[in-house]
C-alpha cells in the first residue's frame, strides 16, 4: 500500500510547487506521532501551529471526540531534516497520514500553522478533505513562513511573542521557554 500512497503524493508535487522531501524521495514512510479520542462521527485531524504541540488541543479534543474521532496529529517541526519543515513539505506529511489511514475524506482542523498545513493540503489532493476548520491561520508569517529558522533560539521567540501579545505580561519566562 505504501507504494500507492508515494506515487499520490508524488503527482500532488505540481500542485504544490514543492521539491520532494528526503522521506518522499527515498520512499521511507514518515513515523507519525498522534493522540486520539472519540469513536464516532466524522474522522477529525487536528494540526498544532509552528510554536504548538498536541498539548495545544488538550482543553479542546475531549469536546470535540463527543462528536467526531478526533486525531490530533504532531507536526515533525524539531525532529525532520530541515527540506521536511516548510509548509509545503508539512501538507505533504499530512497528506500521506489521511492516505495511509484510510481517513478520506477527512475534516482537517489547523491552528496558525497548522490551519496554513491544512489549506495547502486542501489544494493539493481536495479530494481527500470534506472540510476545512482553521484558526489564525499562518499566525505571524504569511508571507515568509518557509523562511522562518528550523529551531528558533530563546531571543526569537520572544522577540515574536512581543509581536503577537498586546499585554505583554504573557510574555513570560515560562511561556518563551
Amino acid at each position: 500500500m505504501a507504494k500507492g500512497i508515494f506515487k499520490f503524493i508524488k503527482d500532488s508535487l505540481p500542485k504544490l510547487g514543492s521539491s520532494e522531501p528526503l522521506w518522499i524521495t527515498n520512499e521511507q514512510e514518515p513515523t507519525f506521532k498522534t493522540v486520539e479520542m472519540g469513536d464516532k462521527g466524522p474522522d477529525l485531524v487536528l494540526l498544532h501551529g509552528l510554536f504548538g504541540a498536541l498539548s495545544n488541543w488538550d482543553t479542546v479534543q475531549p469536546l470535540m471526540a463527543e462528536y467526531s474521532k478526533t486525531i490530533a496529529l504532531s507536526l515533525p517541526l524539531l525532529t525532520a531534516h530541515r527540506s521536511e519543515v516548510k509548509v509545503k513539505a508539512l501538507a505533504m506529511y499530512a497528506e500521506y497520514f489521511v492516505h495511509s489511514r484510510g481517513f478520506a475524506p477527512v475534516s482537517l482542523c489547523g491552528n496558525s500553522l497548522g490551519g496554513h498545513v491544512a489549506l495547502r493540503t486542501y489544494f493539493a489532493a481536495p479530494q481527500l478533505v470534506d472540510c476545512l476548520i482553521l484558526t489564525a491561520t499562518s499566525g505571524l508569517y504569511e508571507h515568509s513562513v518557509d523562511a522562518l529558522p528550523v529551531r528558533p533560539g530563546r531571543e526569537f521567540v520572544e522577540e515574536h511573542m512581543r509581536k503577537v501579545f498586546a499585554n505583554h505580561e504573557f510574555v513570560t519566562e515560562e511561556a518563551v521557554m
